[in-house]
């Protein structure tokens, strides 16, 4: 594929980080030197991922300045159309189904139930709940924010059910791509984000990953949610068994524009001190699976070859869901 950054990338273009994002340890151990860019074949330059030794966050240990982070995603996937309505969206397979059920949901027992048992079958269940990013059963008076909306899919899917959505997101073509598809969006930084209401849910996909200071954005979180509201963050995970056998080829490396790698230890010590009501962890085997294709094809693998690692990582997934290449993490407030 084409390159990306025209020009070299000099001393004045990047920092290097000296200490854990987390818990500002600075024992650290560097676990992958000079990753370069798989994806979009951006120009490289000498970073390294570092592991902090106390709390078992990964980051991005030289890393471009935040004014020039944009190099890195010209031509990266939230800038396809693909939240259009005319693009076929899977989940419009489902959602004429669901919005008939969920609506007058809590007036009537028969959708209540019927629901209950879709939820409850395997592949309905989770197709349904992971479409709608585990948030469960939102109703028609509860509204939601989408951190990090990109071209606006998940918000479309929000607008097929009838739900108030809104998303917010720092980049211009995203943006415009939402509005044109008349989404509620606006182009902010989470941090600068000071509606004059509060939300019922907030959903942040595999965003938290690209930010420079997530302790920021779990505080940013609660302060936006209305009692009781939920918050749904989903990231790869640094520890899976799918990183460590793909290693600089694991997809989730996404060099340089992933600037932090949780693990589910790492985002334990971040939450512990947060002051959520309920904590939860939940697996998107799914997008998991997604993770281990692309990091075969980084590889090289045959189709042959793909298949059989798929299968094996389905195992693993079922056995030992904790090596699961995403997280889907659940606050309460």
């Amino acid at each position: 594929m084409e390159n990306k950054m025209e020009n070299d990338v000099n001393q004045s273009e990047y920092k290097s980080i000296t200490s854990c994002p987390l818990c500002s340890n600075e024992d650290l151990v560097t676990v992958l030197q000079n990753p370069s860019d798989k994806i979009l074949n951006t120009k490289s330059f000498n970073s390294r991922i570092d592991l902090c030794k106390k709390c078992s966050h990964a980051f991005l240990g030289i890393r471009l300045l935040p004014h020039n982070q944009f190099k890195a995603y010209e031509n990266y996937y939230t800038h396809d159309q693909r939240g259009k309505a005319v693009a076929g969206d899977k989940f419009q397979f489902f959602s004429y189904m669901f919005k008939n059920l969920t609506s007058d949901f809590k007036k009537n027992i028969i959708k209540r139930s019927v629901l209950k048992i879709l939820l409850r079958i395997p592949f309905i269940g989770f197709s349904l709940q992971r479409a709608i990013r585990f948030i469960g059963i939102p109703s028609q008076d509860q509204n939601l924010l989408d951190v990090g909306c990109g071209n606006g899919e998940f918000l479309h899917r929000m607008k097929i059910l009838g739900i108030e959505a809104e998303g917010i997101d720092l980049d211009p073509t995203t943006i415009a791509l939402c509005r044109k598809q008349g989404l509620d969006v606006h182009q902010y930084d989470l941090g600068d984000f000071n509606p004059q209401k509060k939300y019922n849910f907030i959903t942040c996909s595999h965003v938290i990953e690209h930010i420079e200071d997530p302790i920021s954005y779990f505080r940013k979180f609660k302060e936006l949610l209305a009692p009781n509201g939920r918050v749904f963050i989903s990231t790869p995970n640094f520890n899976s068994y799918g990183r460590k056998f793909f290693k600089e080829n694991w997809r989730g490396i996404d060099f340089p524009r992933h600037l932090q790698y949780f693990s589910l230890e790492s985002l334990k010590s971040l939450v512990n001190d947060s002051d959520y009501k309920k904590v939860k962890f939940l697996w998107d085997r799914r997008q998991a699976l997604k993770i281990i294709k692309n990091s075969c094809r980084i590889s090289g693998f045959s189709r042959i070859k793909t298949i059989s690692v798929l299968f094996i990582f389905l195992c693993i997934y079922t056995f030992v869901p904790q090596k699961c290449d995403v997280i889907v993490l659940q606050l309460i407030k």
